[in-house]
């Protein structure tokens, strides 16, 4: 697009001029346009500048290619069995109880609602696969949203996630050690949560590889638990030739209450709220898109398809299983002890069947039974990976709250590193406190939250697959390893809403416990994201109770809020791209300093100084021009960058709009992180628009970069 020369100045051309090596210009102390009104003298900010060389120095540039490698090296990234059992556990953890809460809803349908529950969560294996693939960073459905929509969206499904993760940690500690009291019946519930979230948060913070060799190790030992378990009812479904299996075909299907309304059950509300509640044993497939910066290469895809056939093998066999070996009341009373159970009846029946062939005595003549010993190991493994499942939500919860606090929207205290082990621990420490609190307040009753959790993870499905036809449609140019239809990703979506709607349903009870937590968390996130226009308030508030007082210190503090500048790289001088990455700062960031940056091969010899941006003074070196570029070319799009950037200053005076030429290098990585270096300027800072395959690094690479724009 062509940019128009100014002709006129309507500020003065003398303070309009470009200061390369002194401070930026103040704008005129009485301001008379309308973008000024309601704003202070304090408020306004300086000019910006045009332009600002800063040449690319080789040996910074070779140091800054460095850093990029050993951020994308795979010799330290999880492989494929680590990153799938961190998952897994979580996930996998579910067959220990959803069978029988689906047996409740479906009756006889209970196996066909989890097959129908696999489905949707194969047609989500495509949805999450073109996600992250395409925008690999830690983050989730957080992540998709930033990068397609706005920051208040993506910060709201950011909110489901974390409610999420708090859920399943309090649950899945609460759960484990219930499971534990079989074994010690005097253990108590609340120090025992306790203990147990302390322990997984030490680990955490230990590093994020111990804690994927112990998920390893949790993981084997639950695939053999369930694999015995599958192999133990088969035995018993062919000697009994079926067992309980054809009295509970006969079954009446169980009736449904809809907000104290009760409906006489049929096949279809059978299969219906029967698929509601089996959306509970899918519950953790996300989280590996939570980590995915921690994966090597391809692993991503992996874990989903390893989870997927996890689920889609065990969940509707155990239930199979479970009708088979236990009457249909039975089977529905056990809740989360169906396992136990089933495996303790199997295998004293397996005791008996063998007496008369082996000569061992039966189980009536038996003060040890097989049955006591096979239910023993699954009430160990039960506590076992429901622990895992624990350790899999402090895992999750680090790569998003850090994704969070280095955007902006949770205090940044939660990047803080320690020092021996690199770890960001205050995120790990606020997890860990939040979480024993909510057990020793609700007294080890759980109830409430597993209905919270129910509602927050199919929200944030529900946020991915929102995010993916966003995607698709807003970033079609940015390369992915997996590619679906727009049909296959609405279906989905379209699916996890009808389950979402079952569940409230069905649990109307929980919505009060669900908003109380979304609130909580909401809140939160609001203060941080709109924490500048909150202390302008406060401001006003003060100054018209104290019209005297001057509140300098909390003028100094807005004014720091709104210093940090934000970056966005332009290729070209296209108004319409500007302006829209303009508007997306205004509406989206607390500071009111942007600068374009545009990337050259070219050097016009001069030298710039990037002091009055950030206070740092930078040593140009030579460095060797790439050759077969149209020099004129080049230095047109530098000369429109420069027209631009001052013609959006004018447009925007709230905002101090300024340009800034990097010479000597072309657009890629190491470049970025060379600026990053040299400037001082996160890269979470830093914006694009969306690349195409033409960009020779994975947008992993740029370390967390942000698309604004198509």
């Amino acid at each position: 697009m062509p940019v128009p020369a100014m002709a006129t100045d309507k500020k003065g051309a003398s303070e309009r001029s470009p200061l390369l090596g002194g401070p930026s210009p103040a704008r005129p102390s009485s301001p008379s346009g309308k973008g000024y009104q309601r704003m202070e003298h304090w408020e306004i900010p300086a000019l910006g500048g045009y332009k600002v060389t800063l040449d690319v120095d080789a040996a910074g540039l070779r140091a800054a290619g460095g850093a990029v490698r050993e951020r994308v090296d795979t010799g330290h990234k999880l492989g494929e069995l680590e990153a799938t059992a961190i998952c897994g556990n979580d996930i996998l953890s579910s067959c220990l109880y959803v069978a029988s809460q689906v047996t409740e809803s479906a009756g006889m349908f209970a196996p066909v609602c989890l097959a129908l529950v696999a489905g949707i969560l194969w047609l989500y294996k495509g949805i999450y696969g073109e996600s992250i693939t395409a925008i690999s960073m830690n983050g989730g459905s957080y992540n998709v949203l930033i990068n397609t929509t706005s920051k208040p969206v993506a910060a709201t499904a950011a909110c489901l996630a974390v409610i999420s993760y708090i859920a399943t940690g309090v649950v899945s500690a609460t759960t484990a050690i219930s499971y534990l009291q079989v074994l010690v019946p005097d253990l108590p519930l609340i120090t025992g949560v306790v203990v147990l979230h302390a322990f997984f948060a030490l680990l955490n913070a230990w590093g994020i590889g111990e804690s994927a060799r112990v998920a390893m190790l949790i993981f084997v030992l639950h695939l053999f638990t369930l694999s015995l378990f599958v192999l133990l009812g088969l035995v018993f479904v062919v000697g009994a030739q079926g067992g309980h299996l054809w009295a509970n075909l006969a079954a009446p299907l169980p009736a449904v209450e809809i907000t104290s309304l009760i409906i006489p059950g049929n096949m279809l509300t059978a299969l219906f709220f029967g698929t509601c509640t089996g959306m509970l044993g899918v519950s953790g497939f996300e989280s590996s898109s939570q980590f995915v910066e921690e994966q090597a290469p391809g692993v991503f895809v992996k874990t989903l398809r390893n989870m997927w056939l996890g689920v889609a093998f065990f969940n509707p066999v155990i239930s199979l299983i479970s009708l088979c070996v236990l009457p249909m009341t039975d089977v529905k009373k056990a809740k989360g002890n169906l396992l136990a159970v089933v495996t303790q009846k199997a295998g004293n029946w397996l005791q008996d069947a063998l007496s008369s062939i082996a000569g061992i005595p039966r189980v009536s003549n038996s003060r040890t039974t097989l049955g006591g010993v096979l239910q023993f190991f699954v009430c160990v493994d039960a506590f076992v990976v429901l622990c895992g499942a624990v350790l899999t939500g402090y895992v999750g919860i680090n790569g998003l709250a850090c994704r969070m606090a280095s955007d902006g929207v949770l205090p940044e205290f939660l990047l803080h590193k320690n020092r021996w082990r690199g770890t960001t621990h205050n995120t790990t420490l606020v997890f860990f406190l939040l979480s024993a609190s909510q057990v020793i307040m609700l007294h080890g009753d759980v109830s409430g939250l597993s209905g919270v959790y129910t509602f927050a993870f199919l929200g944030v499905m529900t946020c991915f697959g929102v995010g993916t036809i966003m995607l698709k449609f807003k970033r079609p140019s940015l390369p992915r390893e997996v590619h679906i239809t727009y049909a296959h990703a609405s279906l989905g979506v379209i699916c996890v809403l009808a389950t979402f709607l079952g569940n409230l349903m069905g649990k109307s009870d929980y919505v009060s416990y669900f908003s109380f937590y979304l609130c909580g968390v909401g809140i939160v996130i609001v203060i941080m994201f709109q924490r500048v226009r909150l202390m302008k308030l406060l401001y006003l508030v003060l100054r018209s109770l104290f019209p005297r007082s001057s509140f300098a210190g909390l003028k100094n503090i807005i004014s720091e809020l709104r210093s940090g500048p934000m970056i966005f790289f332009a290729k070209h001088a296209d108004l319409y791209v500007l302006n829209k990455a303009v508007l997306y700062m205004r509406d989206n960031e607390q500071t009111n300093e942007l600068i374009f940056a545009h990337v050259t091969p070219l050097r016009d010899g001069k030298q710039g100084t990037f002091a009055w941006l950030t206070g740092f003074s930078l040593d140009a070196s030579a460095e060797d021009l790439l050759e077969n570029v149209d020099a004129d070319t080049l230095r047109e799009d530098v000369s429109k960058m420069e027209i631009a950037a001052r013609m959006l200053d004018e447009m925007y005076p709230k905002l101090k709009i300024s340009f800034l030429c990097v010479q000597g290098a072309t657009w890629g990585a190491d470049v970025v992180e060379w600026i990053a270096m040299k400037t001082g300027i996160d890269k979470n800072k830093m914006m694009i628009a969306c690349p195409d395959a033409a960009v020779p690094d994975k947008l992993v690479a740029f370390g967390g970069i942000r698309i604004v724009t198509h």
